[in-house]
C-alpha cells in the first residue's frame, strides 16, 4: 500500500507524518519534501524483534515439518526428535542485514547452522564506521557476508528476505533468480518476489515451501493471487508481523511524546 501524491493531497494541511514501521519505503518522500511535509521514522526495537523472531518460526515451522503434519494429522506430539529435516548443519541465507537481518541471524546463532549475509552495503568502497563495525562483529560470529546477489542466489538453500521495496528492489527474486532455492521466507515487501514465479517453481517442485507476511494488493483480498493463498506449500499470514501488544503499547508511548 503506498501513500502517494494522489492519496497525500487529499490532506491539505498535512504537516507530519508519524511512520511506526521498519521502512519508508511506502510513502512518497518526494511529494512530502516538495509541500514542506515532516517525515518521521520512529523504529520500535520491539517490532524489529517481533519480526525476526516471526522469521526464525516460519524457518523452523518448514525444517521440523509442524506445516504439513499440523494440517493432516489431529492431536499430534510435538517431540525433540525432529520430524523431517534437522537444524544441524544446514545453511541460513539473511538477504539484507538491516535491523531485522541481524536480529534473525542473532536468534539463529544459538542454532547448530552455517549463516551467510547478503546486502548491496557490504559492497561499498568507502567503509562508514558503523558498517566497519557490523562486518567486525559479523565476521568475528562466523557469519559469512557477500554483496554479489547472483553469487548468493547461486549456492543458496534457504532464504529469508529482509530488504526494502525500493524501486531497485521490485521483480528482483523471479524465476531465474530463484531456481536454486529450497525454500524462502518473506517478511519484507510482496513487490520483491514475483508471486507467479513462485507458484511456479512449487508446482515443478524446484522449491519446497513459500512463508510470507505481504502479498501483492494487500489488504484487498479480492484481488490476492488466490492461488497462491490455496497453495498446500505455501504459509501466508496477515501483514502483522511485528505487530504485538507490546510494540502497539510502545509505539502509543511515542506517539503521546511526539504529539
Amino acid at each position: 500500500f503506498l501513500y502517494s501524491e494522489k492519496i497525500l493531497s487529499k490532506f491539505p494541511n498535512l504537516k507530519e507524518i508519524f511512520l511506526f514501521q521498519i521502512w519508508n519505503d511506502n510513502v512518497d518522500l518526494n511529494y512530502c519534501e516538495g509541500k514542506w511535509i515532516k517525515v518521521k521514522n520512529f523504529i520500535s526495537k520491539k517490532s524489529v524483534q517481533s519480526v525476526a523472531e516471526l522469521a526464525l518460526w516460519m524457518l523452523i515451522m518448514w525444517i521440523r515439518q509442524w506445516f504439513n503434519l499440523g494440517c493432516k494429522v489431529k492431536n499430534w506430539i510435538y517431540t525433540r526428535t525432529p520430524i523431517g529435516k534437522n537444524l544441524e548443519n544446514i545453511t541460513i541465507w539473511v538477504m539484507g542485514c538491516g535491523r531485522i537481518g541481524q536480529k534473525v541471524i542473532e536468534l539463529l546463532q544459538i542454532f547448530p547452522v552455517k549463516i551467510i549475509t547478503y546486502d548491496i552495503v557490504f559492497g561499498f568502497k568507502e567503509k562508514e564506521p558503523w558498517l566497519v563495525d557490523l562486518e567486525t562483529k559479523l565476521k568475528s560470529n562466523w557469519v559469512q557476508i557477500t554483496a554479489d546477489l547472483d553469487e548468493f542466489l547461486q549456492k543458496l538453500d534457504y532464504i529469508t528476505v529482509h530488504i526494502p521495496g525500493i524501486k531497485e528492489n521490485l521483480g528482483l527474486l523471479n524465476y531465474s533468480k530463484l531456481q536454486n532455492v529450497g525454500w524462502v521466507v518473506n517478511l519484507s515487501r510482496a513487490g520483491i518476489v514475483v508471486e507467479e514465479d513462485i507458484l511456479k517453481l512449487l508446482d515443478e517442485w524446484k522449491m519446497e515451501f513459500y512463508a510470507t507476511d505481504v502479498v501483492v494488493w494487500e489488504p484487498y483480498i479480492d484481488k490476492i493471487n488466490k492461488q497462491l493463498l490455496e497453495h498446500n506449500k505455501v504459509f501466508i499470514t496477515p501483514h502483522i508481523g511485528a505487530n504485538t501488544v507490546q510494540v502497539q503499547e510502545e509505539i502509543i508511548g511515542e506517539f503521546k511524546k511526539n504529539l
